[in-house]
């Protein structure tokens, strides 16, 4: 290698080594800067053991005809492509299986767990009530939400099954007014305690169909087309129940409001239940 090619290289493999030892010297800072000031922080503890929900699994006692109990509604084509298993939580045993080995996408898991834990408080035969009450001003009528979200128009307007309607609480209504006209309807939401709108929810959720207030009562769960399941939501569902009473009581313009918390009423003109 003649000298001048030396002079050359010389140069630039100079420069690389300082630049490696300039990384490394503010590596080895940052570590040590990050040493010193970091923060040691304890682990959380344990948190307490839920109660359980279930009791737990005995081989005590007969099993269960599962097939017989479930040959009627697995055989319900408004399932769809259905795919479950049914086991002995004691034994792990297979009890039922319907196309239990053909994988699907599962659909609204945490409804499942929502519907289990109300079947273990509530029994498979709890209603759930709306009231029409006399309001504390002449011709007010109070709608005393229960948190029935299922409520039709009338019978056979949306897509819940054996849902209570506004057209039968209309005729109880009419009929224990005796005449009296209606002059504002207000719709009394308390039993939410206030809490409408889950903070992790996002409004423009509400546009796509998938959630909205969850009033006291709403007409069937807030859909702006009853009888699209993936319809759009309304964005007032508890005021739409008000309106939809005060039309079929023959007073469409009679002013309608809402009230999170318990609106003063008298004697009972009349009451619908939601199906079990």
């Amino acid at each position: 290698m003649s000298g001048t090619r030396k002079r050359r290289i010389w140069p630039w493999l100079a420069g690389i080594v300082a630049f490696i030892v300039v990384v490394a010297v503010v590596v080895t800072a940052a570590v040590v800067w990050s040493d010193r000031s970091g923060t040691t922080v304890a682990a959380a503890p344990d948190p307490d053991p839920a109660p359980a929900a279930l009791l737990p699994a005995t081989d005590a006692g007969p099993l269960p005809d599962v097939p017989a109990a479930l040959a009627g509604p697995a055989g319900d084509p408004a399932l769809g492509a259905l795919s479950g298993e049914v086991s002995d939580a004691a034994t792990g045993k297979s009890l039922w299986s319907g196309a239990g080995d053909r994988p699907l996408v599962p659909a609204s898991s945490t409804k499942l767990l929502t519907a289990s834990a109300a079947l273990l408080e509530l029994g498979p035969d709890a209603t759930v009530p709306t009231v029409v009450a006399r309001g504390a001003r002449p011709g007010e009528v109070v709608v005393v939400g229960g948190g029935d979200v299922t409520l039709a128009r009338t019978a056979g307007s949306g897509t819940f099954t054996d849902a209570a309607t506004v057209a039968d609480l209309a005729d109880q209504v009419r009929a224990a007014l005796g005449g009296e006209p209606v002059t504002a309807v207000t719709v009394d939401d308390s039993v939410r305690g206030g809490s409408f709108f889950n903070d992790t929810w996002d409004r423009a959720d509400v546009a796509g169909g998938n959630v909205t207030d969850l009033g006291g009562t709403m007409l069937d769960a807030g859909r702006v087309d009853p009888r699209d399941t993936y319809s759009p939501r309304s964005t007032t569902p508890s005021a739409d129940v008000g309106h939809a009473l005060a039309a079929a009581l023959g007073a469409p313009d009679v002013p309608v409001a809402t009230s999170p918390t318990p609106v003063p009423h008298a004697d009972t003109l009349g009451e619908v239940r939601s199906a079990p």
